[in-house]
């Protein structure tokens, strides 16, 4: 799941989608169509999956579910009064999902949005229906979305997906074990169960991202690395993702919200919820992008801090051993003390050798003196200047 999105090296992210992934499925999405194309035209993609149709017709007392094999046979529960959920997975066949367009009388640009699944959420008006898209999120090694057109006509809710599998299964157990209202509420109320069905699958996701924070932060706080930033920054972007993806569905409940012709007063209050829920997500992904943003943060500054540490050191080091480098260097140089009185005579006492050790140590553990001396002096000055800091913060 969402845990998966990111391994511990990375390497699940690079595998799942590389850094120029968003980038390459915009210039993808816009090969689909050339720009000035007529409206309303549209061709089949033969990536796509194959068309599955299965429909759900229920009242209050009957429940009816089939799977249909053509498209015209659809047309026989379109003709009933119960409320009709034709589900339709996949969008290879565009001829399929033509005949099923002309049998509720789809807009051919709703059908031109449904065929190319790159929209975002959205909602259109088109004479007496509605055209509602949104976007369910699904992990297949990483995280991605998948369009849900959303057509209500009379009765018929009409449902358009680009591949079998989505968080719907629970409306529909709802359906067929009678539970909950929604057997005896009207179209509108089904379109708000797939709607809050589509904002709630959001949750899972932020929960094991919200649990992929936190096994990072317990490494960061047994060894930080470079390759827990690259983690960090790769659920960053899929939090950035999540927010783009949902804040449109805010517009489209608001529009559902003011809207008297398909859907009822009665569901508006449960749209009320639904848009609850939308802040939510919103919320909890910008906390979650906080936080990953402090723990790399964080992670960046214990780096530097071992670093400086380091470097303080080899700082020490070098402050001890130039002196004694020096020395030596001095007592190195070979001048003949026969030549001149004046040409290192030490060199022929009897106790040069021990002089010279004992030099060389003199100097090293005055330099060590000194910088203890220094550090304590700046420890004192920085307790003075946080006592100061603290008065000042007392008095106002």
């Amino acid at each position: 799941m969402a845990a998966e999105l990111v391994g511990a090296d990375g390497a699940a992210a690079k595998e799942a989608h590389g850094p120029g992934w968003i980038a390459t499925q915009l210039i993808d999405l816009a090969r689909r169509k050339l720009p000035g194309a007529v409206p309303g035209e549209f061709s089949s993609d033969p990536n796509a999956m194959p068309v599955r149709i299965r429909v759900i017709q229920y009242d209050a007392d009957t429940l009816e579910e089939v799977e249909i094999r053509k498209a015209t046979d659809v047309s026989e529960f379109a003709a009933r009064s119960s409320i009709t959920w034709v589900n339709v997975d996949g969008l290879r066949d565009t001829e399929v999902i033509k005949q099923v367009g002309e049998i509720f009388g789809i807009h051919r640009l709703a059908v031109e949005d449904i065929v190319n699944p790159h929209q975002r959420a959205k909602v259109e008006s088109y004479d007496d229906q509605l055209f509602i898209v949104a976007r369910m999120p699904e992990i297949v090694g990483g995280f991605d979305t998948e369009q849900i057109g959303i057509v209500v006509c009379g009765h018929a809710v009409i449902t358009f997906q680009e591949r079998s599998g989505d968080c719907l299964e629970p409306v529909r157990n709802r359906i067929r074990n009678k539970h909950g209202r929604i057997r005896e509420r009207g179209h509108d109320y089904l379109v708000y169960a797939i709607l809050d069905a589509v904002i709630d699958a959001y949750f899972p996701v932020l929960a094991k991202i919200s649990e992929r924070l936190d096994a990072v932060e317990q490494q960061l706080s047994r060894e930080p690395s470079v390759d827990s930033v690259a983690v960090l920054q790769r659920l960053r972007t899929i939090l950035f993702m999540i927010q783009g993806v949902v804040t449109p569905h805010q517009e489209v409940i608001s529009i559902l919200m003011r809207d008297t012709t398909q859907m009822t007063e009665g569901t508006h209050v449960y749209l009320r919820d639904c848009s609850d829920h939308v802040s939510q997500v919103l919320h909890a992904t910008d906390t979650t992008r906080e936080l990953a943003a402090d723990l790399r943060d964080y992670c960046f500054a214990d780096i530097s801090f071992n670093q400086n540490e380091t470097m303080k050191l080899l700082t020490v080091m070098a402050s001890v051993f130039i002196p004694l480098s020096f020395i030596a260097g001095v007592y190195g140089m070979n001048f003949d003390p026969g030549v001149s009185a004046m040409n290192m005579p030490e060199t022929k006492w009897k106790y040069g050798y021990v002089f010279a050790i004992c030099l060389m140590a003199a100097v090293a553990g005055m330099t060590l003196s000194g910088l203890w001396l220094m550090k304590r002096l700046n420890q004192k000055a920085r307790r003075k200047r946080l006592r100061k800091t603290q008065r000042i913060l007392e008095d106002t």
